[in-house]
């Protein structure tokens, strides 16, 4: 499956992830992608600051609220590394 060709008619459904704290970006947004997540960071609107960045999770295990995944993501990653090989 490529990203790229004719044959995939993908949305991408951005997802608000709230956030808190000191330093803490104004809009933070995650799509569901094919191995995982696609995670938008804006710093500030006004003065920029963006980024863009790929969460390996091929199950999308990833919810609001998960503790249970973010006490086991190590465990997560490793198992992902190894299917990759």
């Amino acid at each position: 499956m490529g990203f790229f060709n004719n044959n995939y008619a993908g949305i991408l459904e951005w997802e608000r992830i709230d956030n808190q704290g000191d330093g803490s970006p104004q809009y933070l947004s995650r799509a569901k992608v094919y191995g995982g997540w696609l995670v938008s960071i804006i710093q500030n609107a006004s003065m920029g600051g963006n980024g863009l960045t790929f969460v390996p999770d091929p199950e999308h295990q990833w919810i609001f609220p998960n503790k249970d995944f973010d006490s086991k993501k190590s465990e997560y990653l490793q198992d992902y590394k190894k299917r990759k090989e």
